[in-house]
């Protein structure tokens, strides 16, 4: 089923959601008179045609910038930016998954503020703030997973210290987000499995992190939004993993994604702590890292607010008819195990083939930014035991 393209605001973001709506992309751009603006995506979505779309749309003067690996480091940012300013742009857009909007968001805040992308980083204590808006941004996601594109975070690898760093604050969100479900279609299925469970990981952090426990302010909006986006996903990521084709799986995964990704303001948990870590450490896939931990790091956090858990084990269907809080509350690590498995999720073991380096990977995993958010506190004993856990699931 089509929908019709309908524009929202969103945290002072821009949202045009429905399909075809990247047919909007271009009276966007002349809207702000953007003179030359840089496309900014990956090798895949170049290769599958994806950009024909785009390219036949746009009318505005554009360069592309398609040399985005997967969990991109600061040299790309580099890169790109030397590919705008070299090409006199002024305005950047991005095209692909969270790793071209990561790389676009740092490359729009580079380009009107001085020193190198880590000055900013967030994690684990803090860095410096923009002092400058960047250049105009607009993000076009092809997969419904990070939900970068309603964010105001950009995740850059730090190769140096093997560790993901977290590049936040008020001009790291674009200025319009185009989600058009079409663009999604022709999503392989491991690529939607990953990313589904990405988003899914989202919308649980935000629903259960500590942030939301304590009670640090009103949680109405983010309880409506995260809570609404697990019951999203958790009734479409199975048939958008096996049957691509439907556009009202993939309209509801992008639904689900966004909800969760916007939600994330309440909070995280250590599924991205230990997710980001496992990237950093041993390069595996973001959405592939954060769903192998998931069951474990919700299990270790079920004590902290059983009746959140329950809840979540409702929106997937579960029946928790009879049964004690931690008993209903189980039965949403039972229910998120199951999905992992319809939709084939692999095992951490495949990843980990040495343990050269397992005692860096937990102490980057305590360490990460997420990790400190969790419901409960997360030590470095505890990063072990659930990244065992999570190896020795067979």
């Amino acid at each position: 089923m089509k929908t019709k393209p309908t524009t929202f605001n969103l945290g002072g973001i821009k949202l045009i959601f429905g399909t075809n709506s990247c047919e909007k992309l271009q009276a966007e751009l002349t809207k702000r008179k953007l003179k030359k603006v840089l496309v900014v995506t990956d090798p895949g979505i170049r290769a599958s045609g994806l950009l024909d779309i785009f390219e036949s749309v746009l009318e505005t003067p554009y360069v592309i910038f398609s040399d985005v690996p997967a969990d991109p480091p600061a040299e790309t940012i580099v890169s790109a930016l030397s590919v705008l300013e070299n090409e006199g742009c002024d305005g950047v857009i991005a095209i692909g998954g969270g790793s071209p909007m990561d790389v676009a968001k740092g490359v729009r805040l580079l380009a009107t503020n001085d020193g190198t992308i880590f000055e900013y980083d967030n994690s684990p204590t803090g860095g410096r703030e923009f002092e400058n808006q960047g250049l105009f941004l607009a993000c076009i996601p092809t997969t419904a997973g990070t939900g970068s594109e309603v964010t105001p975070y950009a995740i850059i690898t730090n190769k140096k210290e093997k560790r993901k760093a977290t590049i936040g604050g008020t001009y790291v969100s674009p200025n319009v987000a185009i989600v058009d479900p079409s663009l999604t279609l022709n999503l392989p299925p491991a690529i939607t499995a990953s990313t589904g469970m990405d988003a899914l990981a989202h919308a649980i952090g935000a629903y259960t992190s500590g942030r939301v426990i304590d009670s640090q302010g009103d949680t109405a909006i983010s309880d409506t939004l995260s809570y609404k986006a697990i019951e999203l996903i958790a009734s479409n990521l199975r048939q958008a993993y096996s049957c691509g084709t439907i556009l009202q799986a993939r309209s509801n995964m992008l639904m689900g994604s966004v909800l969760g990704a916007f939600s994330s303001n309440a909070g995280s948990d250590a599924t991205h702590g230990l997710g980001h870590a496992l990237g950093a450490v041993y390069h595996v896939p973001h959405g592939v890292a954060c769903a192998m931990v998931m069951p474990y790091v919700m299990e270790y956090n079920l004590a902290a607010s059983p009746e959140r858990f329950a809840r979540i084990a409702v929106a997937f269907g579960e029946d928790t008819t009879g049964l004690s809080p931690m008993e209903a509350a189980y039965k949403s690590v039972v229910a998120v195990k199951r999905l992992m498995a319809d939709i084939h999720i692999p095992k951490l073991s495949e990843y980990i083939t040495n343990f050269d380096d397992f005692d860096e990977l937990c102490k980057v995993a305590a360490e990460e930014k997420c990790s400190k958010l969790n419901s409960r506190v997360i030590t470095l004993d505890v990063a072990k035991e659930l990244l065992m856990k999570a190896y020795d699931d067979k």
